[in-house]
């Protein structure tokens, strides 16, 4: 069920879900894994749910101004759950660089996945921490934009990065990764970036998210640690078929954090 809907010059907007919610997930492409669980929520759901994306759904990812005016719009009183770019690590850092790049990192997040190349350049997390901070930039200016509109505001983790068998798996049909392929001579046909470096990237940009939070008041709530193997990637469960989204699975297993972390809000 479609709420309401704001149409912009480009683009149409709509509350997918329910036709008062309690809580709204809005923002990139990540939360299109939270639109089954607002449209078909499970009988054990504790709030009236919806997710603010495109209308109609397959018309692309939310962008732009108008979108977040839409969404500050229909914050009103209500919970807005955020989830926030995310893919920044994978764009940037999907395939390995010439010379392989190491970040400086306590080990437990590499969890012994792989050695660092001889040859690797060795950069700090304050480097990459620069790097990734104008990417949230626009983050700060909307969570202040919710302040005082939302009756609270969460800004939540996204997806940890994959396997690499499920990287591969989804180069086949990731039109982004694709065309990254594409570009690059025969002779240098880029590698996946190695496992431990991509959960090393992944881990300073949900830094920045929970930074981002802190600054503006709003809560933060991590990815589940339950939707990680052993090595820290995401497990195939949750894996949508690209290289870097979850699947509804995954949302569905957000969607009970986030209603547990609402009610205890609401309790306190």
């Amino acid at each position: 069920m479609t709420y309401s809907q704001e149409v912009s010059a480009s683009r149409a907007w709509a509350l997918h879900g329910a036709d008062q919610p309690q809580v709204i997930v809005a923002g990139h492409s990540h939360a299109f894994a939270f639109v089954r669980g607002a449209l078909h929520p499970p009988a054990t759901a504790r709030c009236l749910r919806a997710v603010a994306y495109s209308d109609p759904l397959d018309a692309g990812t939310p962008i732009g101004d108008d979108y977040w005016s839409f969404v500050a719009d229909a914050a009103v009183g209500r919970t807005v759950v955020i989830l926030w770019n995310g893919n920044q690590h994978t764009v940037d850092f999907l395939f390995e660089r010439t010379p392989p790049l190491h970040v400086v990192a306590a080990e437990e997040e590499y969890r012994g996945n792989d050695p660092v190349p001889d040859d690797a350049v060795w950069a700090s997390r304050a480097s990459l921490r620069a790097h990734f901070a104008p990417t949230m930039t626009e983050l700060d200016a909307v969570l202040e934009r919710l302040r005082d509109r939302a009756s609270a505001v969460i800004v939540a983790g996204t997806p940890a990065p994959k396997s690499m068998a499920d990287v591969m798996s989804g180069l086949e049909s990731d039109a982004f990764a694709t065309a990254l392929r594409a570009a690059a001579a025969d002779s240098q046909v880029p590698r996946v970036a190695r496992t431990g470096l991509r959960i090393a990237l992944w881990q300073i940009v949900q830094d920045l998210l929970a930074d981002s939070a802190v600054r503006s008041g709003a809560d933060f709530l991590p990815s589940p640690p339950t939707a990680r193997g052993a090595d820290g990637t995401m497990l195939s469960t949750y894996s949508a078929p690209d290289v870097s989204h979850a699947n509804p699975e995954y949302g569905d297993l957000v969607w009970v954090d986030i209603e547990s972390r609402v009610l205890k809000g609401q309790a306190t």
